[in-house]
């Protein structure tokens, strides 16, 4: 069942020009008056050159890998590694395979079918095996192919169109590669069970999954990194690099590779001088073919006879090769390439964390879709420093910086990872400095950062990851020269399509040039380079607030003729929600006062609206006990002459309770009550004139209007004989 016909023909190139020859007298936004033309010239020779990245997707029939055919000088460093950097290979054996001494770390031969997902099956095996090699389990389970393929294309990321060929656009024909499974794993979209999300069966559609399936994690993305090519680009043999692959094969398990499958291979041809059906055994010795198909790394043999190849390779010694047709390819599914093959590339490793640890982590903060397909500048001073500016979500009501992601971008790299806290959008360096952490990383590719202390955030705070590289080629004649490319994603295009969706505004990413930073969206502009955002990532674990007495302030909130008014809830500074409903002693809703000169006790508890992920605790929070007592104006004061009553008293005020009138009533015993209303709120006193010399009574009353009714909050009386002519 292979997808036999299946041919792209789509090759893309991007150029990226000079900035010296375009701009002399660019100073790249720096912000500083007055600089000179030689620190223009010195900021516009700061980006040597692009590393001109181009996807080559050349997928085989079988296949559906697409081939990143970029400039490695840069990348492969890792001669220059340190030796504290590189894994230190034990005495190993001169043949070893994987499913015969640890079958614990490799599943089961698959059949990919008439689906081109080759690079899901590779992407998923090696990451299976870490879920055994770094001790999260204790047998494996097998990964979804098909909820990796959904988040790598999502509609949010990739054009699959753009990679269309015989066999249509779908996302199961399109192609794919390590990086892409990388860029979507270290956004949190997977990696998910196969029994979640099984793969087709013959004749079976390929499903389409929702973005809430996919950003969704049974496990979680730790580390991935490219091992360094055993093959030169001269065709010899480097034995350390070849060393250090099977070093990383016997501890961690099974590892990608990509290699450039023939007609013959798939039974299309007779021969073409690269496949021994009879050995099964390939060998390709065309150095400018490029690998269209994706496969496991499970062992090697360095005595493998050269005489067992249909072309006979230089030497002997081979890898062990689980292939993705099925069990009736090759030897139940598996097949040896020489050492010499001109075609393999791209060795990746997956290293995984158990979905325990990653909730305890947190969720990712992101700001590019697509991860680091390839690194598309570079920086030519020998050190260089990038920032990715974020803001705290709102959905808990404080969080915990855990762990931040990056891109070594070189092997033998050296990264200092700092995080500032409320930085302006024009230097990330410019906030307080929260935490300052250097590393070495051996092998180029995506690495997580778990913080010693936690670094705590508010609601909508802002904060920088800020990234120091150092370049570890020691071969140069001045460290200063040397090149370090940046992680940026970056769209490419071709006649007007482009291959990816990437996501660039002012004041998130910056790249720091000439003593100064730069924002990507300038920079993208000088250099005519479609950047998207820089490739950082931060973990943020959400704060519950456990709730009580003493982190709340609050209005009084009363309930008058049977409607109840809300007040508004502050904790620790900050609103956190309204106080929805109040509770009696007796659990009774609401509370009435029943008469103006009571007091009355209650156990109040409240419902808070809003989220309740604030609260340690949902639902009702005790607040404590109170008296409430009933508000007044004070008893009011009366005079008397010439016929009048002179009546006055203190503005009634309260925290949540608005004035909307004042009503004085007067009336002599046994008599009616008889009311004058004061319309303005802001008054406070009022003449009654009376017709004959009695003793008055007289009250205040104060309203509001709400919902449409008048609410009584506050009476007084005080009586006053008064005198008339």
């Amino acid at each position: 069942m292979h997808d036999k016909g299946f041919r792209i023909f789509v090759a893309v190139f991007l150029t990226v020009l000079l900035i010296c020859a375009l701009y002399p007298a660019v100073n790249f936004g720096l912000g500083q008056e007055g600089a000179s033309a030689d620190s223009a010239e010195s900021a516009e020779s700061e980006l040597l050159s692009s590393l001109a990245p181009v996807l080559k997707p050349v997928a085989s029939a079988n296949g559906g890998f697409i081939n990143l055919d970029t400039d490695r000088s840069l990348i492969d460093q890792t001669s220059n590694a340190r030796p504290s950097q590189r894994s230190a290979p034990a005495a190993l054996p001169s043949s070893y395979r994987l499913p015969e001494s640890q079958p614990a770390l490799i599943s089961s031969v698959k059949d990919q079918g008439q689906h081109g997902v080759c690079w899901s099956f590779a992407a998923t095996a090696s990451a299976q095996s870490s879920q055994v090699s770094d001790g999260l389990q204790q047998s494996i389970s097998d990964l979804s192919q098909v909820h990796l393929v959904n988040s790598v294309y999502n509609g949010e990321t990739y054009h699959q169109a753009y990679f269309a060929g015989p066999e249509g656009s779908s996302i199961d024909q399109v192609g794919g590669n390590a990086p892409m499974a990388i860029g979507a794993m270290a956004k949190g979209f997977g990696p998910r069970l196969l029994s979640s999300y099984p793969y087709p069966a013959p004749g079976e559609p390929f499903a389409t999954l929702s973005a809430a399936q996919l950003a969704s994690q049974d496990y979680a993305l730790k580390d991935a990194y490219e091992l360094p090519n055993p093959l030169t680009q001269d065709g010899s043999l480097n034995q350390d690099n070849l060393d250090t692959v099977k070093h990383t094969l016997v501890t961690r398990g099974a590892l990608t590779f990509s290699y450039c499958a023939s007609k013959a291979q798939q039974g299309e041809v007779r021969d073409d001088g690269t496949w021994n059906s009879t050995t099964n055994s390939f060998y390709d010795q065309d150095a400018s073919h490029r690998a269209n198909h994706a496969v496991t790394l499970v062992g090697w043999q360095d005595d493998y006879p050269a005489g067992n190849f249909e072309t006979r390779p230089p030497q002997d010694g081979a890898f062990l090769i689980q292939n993705s047709w099925g069990p009736d390819f090759g030897d139940q599914g598996y097949f040896w390439i020489s050492y010499y093959d001109r075609s393999y590339s791209e060795i990746w490793a997956f290293d995984l964390e158990g979905k325990s640890t990653a909730e305890s982590l947190g969720k990712i903060q992101s700001l590019d879709n697509l991860g680091m397909l390839a690194p598309p500048l570079t920086v030519n001073r020998g050190q260089a420093s990038c920032a990715n500016i974020f803001k705290a979500p709102t959905d808990y009501a404080a969080f915990q910086l855990t762990q931040v992601g990056f891109y070594a971008t070189q092997a033998g790299q050296t990264v200092t990872v700092k995080v500032y806290l409320d930085p302006p959008a024009s230097d990330p360096t410019r906030g307080k400095l929260a935490s300052s952490t250097t590393v070495s990383k051996a092998y180029y590719g995506y690495y997580t950062l778990k913080l010693r202390n936690p670094i705590s955030l508010r609601r909508a705070q802002s904060y920088a990851v800020v990234l120091d590289y150092t370049s570890p080629d020691a071969n140069l004649a001045s460290a200063a020269q040397a090149k370090v490319p940046l992680p940026f994603e970056w769209q490419d295009e071709q006649n007007g399509s482009s291959i990816g969706k990437v996501t660039l505004a002012r004041g998130q990413s910056l790249a720091g040039l000439n003593g100064g930073w730069v924002d990507a969206v300038d920079l993208a502009e000088q250099i005519n380079l479609r950047l998207g955002n820089l490739c950082i990532k931060a973990t943020l674990r959400g704060v519950k607030t456990h709730a009580s007495k003493a982190d709340f302030s609050f209005d009084s909130a009363h309930t008058y003729n049977k409607k109840k008014q809300s007040a508004q809830v502050r904790g620790r500074g900050t609103s956190l929600g309204t106080i929805t409903t109040w509770y009696k002693a007796s659990g009774a809703k609401g509370y009435s006062r029943t008469a103006p000169r009571r007091a009355d006790r209650y156990s109040l508890y409240a419902e808070i609206s809003g989220s309740k992920a604030y609260y340690a605790s949902t639902g009702r929070i005790y607040l404590g006990s109170y008296t409430i007592k009933p508000h007044a104006t004070g008893k009011p004061k009366l005079k008397t002459g010439n016929n009048k009553i002179r009546v006055s008293w203190k503005n009634y005020s309260a925290s949540s309770e608005n004035v909307s009138y004042y009503k004085v009533a007067y009336k002599q015993k046994g008599r009616t009550w008889q009311y004058k209303t004061l319309k303005s709120r802001k008054a406070h006193k009022l003449n009654l004139r009376l017709k004959d010399k009695r003793k008055y009574y007289v009250k205040v009353l104060v309203y509001q209007k709400l919902k449409g009714s008048k609410v009584l909050l506050s009476a007084a009386s005080a009586t006053k004989s008064a005198k008339t002519r």
